[in-house]
């Protein structure tokens, strides 16, 4: 009794001639015998073929490969109940497995959201252990599917490596080598702002750009939009046009254990970029954060951002870079950790920041927040080697409340913009963070002078 079929004797044969009926035939026939379907060693040019039914689809690692045949392959992955391909549509598992796929990057006849493989509502599919090479536009493309991206090595999307898009339930994206994709690496995006509970961990992203250009929307190795609840853990990014972990309007996201090196931009970003985008809750905690135009963001709350706590990271290395996008530019400034709103930053370790080390702006703009207090919590860091040491927004009296405390702060410079600890201003148009005017340094000092700042002993020594 078969185990499995073999798609040669479907005909699919090694060569230059196309073999998309081939490997029709043989899918078609798999799904309806119910056996998982073998591809044999050898090149296989194709240009779209439709998987619809559950199956499993594999190979000997390493000697099968799937190439574009006058454009970029794709395996489509949708059902056909009522040709409409929803909800009434699901089905699954679907598994494709130790396959090779090289789009030479060449495009897709419906543009550049399409993919080499794609899917829709598919309960469990699993794309691992495959090489998939210079997509036309995405490496993995996944609408309302749950499952596994797991193993793979994407090199080359000319748009993003994987994107995961508005998932029916928690979708796994984990041990991942990615490199060259032109706008972003992994992408898990949700229409609007919802649950996600996706999983991005244990992955590798590097050398990622911004080839359609904007600013911050691409060039990001991991970016996450609208999705509430997703973990973001032990990734490592490197060499990313704008950031390493990119946050949009994404709700109690961990960002926990990444190694980010080489961002141009903010290395790790939670943003709110517009009205109507807002975020509350968030852990950025034991990142390792190296060579980049800023170190750890959470930014925003003019538009709702808010509440998030900073705690046990490593960032060094951070310079003004200047970013530049169609229709403009602007600075990085350098600085290392830089906190809006509700928030926590403690335990840190910071050193060699061309700006300040540490800012925390609680503000309520507008009274966005209604009559509520704005809390921000700076305790036991180390800041090392910076311009300036710690500042933070005071001037709200009515809804801004600092506390500032054990933190040692070695190194800073003295200057009409910089002290060790100090009362400083935001300018949201030239993003410009300076000493207030006449403010004292509170380095060593043993109360703040403020109503609103409590002050607990630190420790400034140049």
């Amino acid at each position: 009794m078969a185990t499995a079929l073999n798609a040669a004797d479907y005909g699919l044969t090694s060569g230059s001639a196309d073999q998309t009926a081939h490997l029709q035939a043989a899918i078609n026939a798999a799904q309806t015998q119910g056996l998982p379907l073998f591809i044999p060693k050898g090149t296989f040019p194709v240009t779209s073929v439709n998987i619809t039914a559950p199956i499993e689809i594999y190979a000997v690692p390493g000697q099968a490969k799937i190439t574009g045949f006058g454009r970029s392959p794709t395996i489509n992955i949708v059902g056909s109940t009522d040709g409409d391909g929803d909800e009434d549509d699901r089905f699954g598992p679907v598994t494709i497995r130790d396959l090779s796929f090289d789009g030479a990057s060449q495009t897709f006849p419906a543009g550049g959201l399409s993919a080499i493989i794609q899917a829709a509502w598919i309960d469990f599919i699993n794309v691992l252990n495959c090489a998939i090479s210079n997509s036309g536009g995405i490496g993995i493309y996944l609408y309302k599917c749950r499952g596994r991206i797991e193993g793979n090595q994407i090199f080359g999307s000319k748009k993003y490596a994987v994107l995961n898009h508005d998932a029916s339930n928690v979708v796994f994206i984990d041990r991942n080598v990615v490199t060259y994709s032109s706008d972003n690496g992994i992408c898990v995006v949700r229409s609007s702002a919802g649950s996600d509970q996706g999983v991005i961990s244990n992955n590798q992203i590097g050398f990622t750009s911004a080839l359609s250009g904007g600013s911050g929307e691409n060039g990001n190795a991991i970016l996450v939009v609208n999705a509430n609840y997703v973990k973001v853990i032990d990734n490592m990014t490197y060499n990313s046009a704008f950031s390493g972990i990119r946050a949009n309007a994404s709700s109690n996201a961990v960002i926990s254990g990444n190694q980010c090196y080489g961002s141009g931009e903010s290395a790790i970003y939670v943003e709110a970029p517009a009205a109507g985008t807002s975020w509350v809750g968030g852990v950025i905690s034991s990142n390792r954060v190296e060579t980049c135009g800023v170190g750890i963001v959470a930014a925003n709350s003019n538009n709702g951002g808010r509440w998030i706590s900073i705690t046990g990271n490593q960032v060094s290395n951070c310079t003004n870079n200047t970013i530049t996008y169609p229709g403009g530019s602007y600075q990085t400034w350098g600085r290392a950790i830089y906190a809006e709103a509700d928030c926590l930053v403690a335990n840190n370790q910071v050193a060699a920041a061309t700006d300040w080390g540490i800012y925390v702006f609680a503000v309520n703009y507008n009274g966005i927040f209604g009559a509520e207090k704005v809390l921000a919590q700076v305790e036991n860091n180390n800041v090392r080697n910076c311009a300036g040491g710690i500042g933070f927004y005071q001037a709200d009296t009515t809804h801004t409340r600092v506390l500032i405390g054990g933190n040692m702060i070695s190194g800073y410079t003295t200057t009409s913009r910089y002290a060790a600890i100090v009362a400083a201003t935001y300018n949201g148009v030239t993003n410009e963070i300076t000493k207030v005017a006449g403010a004292p340094d509170l380095g060593n000092a043993t109360t703040s002078g403020y109503s609103n700042v409590v002050l607990l002993p630190n420790w400034s020594f140049t």
